[in-house]
């Protein structure tokens, strides 16, 4: 089988509770760090947990932005707005291009704090 046909880079994350209703999340990779990927790319995270503020309030997850940058630029300037779902399919990124991916929770009391980077390199 064609090394199960594509690999699929996970990103694991969960939202944390902050005491002023924001989460942060933590990623963890669940394939091969060294792995080449094929395009179409797909990400995948488990759903965050909303989070309540020192008032009650809860704060419900809107969505999830998942962030898209080169490995060789320095800052993240291009995200994709996920919205609810818990998976991103990628198909315009360069072949031989390796990209680093972060993802972040919304609701509206503002942005989580990003997951650490994913490294992924696209195969030619």
């Amino acid at each position: 089988m064609k090394q199960m046909s594509m690999l699929l880079a996970s990103i694991v994350f969960a939202a944390l509770s902050l005491l002023l209703g924001g989460c942060s999340t933590t990623a963890k990779i669940v394939s091969s760090p060294n792995a080449c990927e094929t395009l179409p790319l797909t990400l995948k995270w488990k759903p965050g947990q909303d989070t309540t503020d020192q008032d009650g309030i809860v704060h419900k997850i809107k969505g999830y932005k998942l962030y898209v940058k080169a490995a060789n630029e320095k800052s993240y300037t291009n995200f994709i707005d996920a919205k609810e779902a818990q998976q991103q399919k990628l198909d315009q990124l360069l072949k031989g291009q390796t990209y680093d991916f972060r993802v972040v929770a919304y609701s509206d009391a503002g942005d989580s704090k990003p997951s650490q980077p994913v490294r992924r390199k696209i195969c030619q």
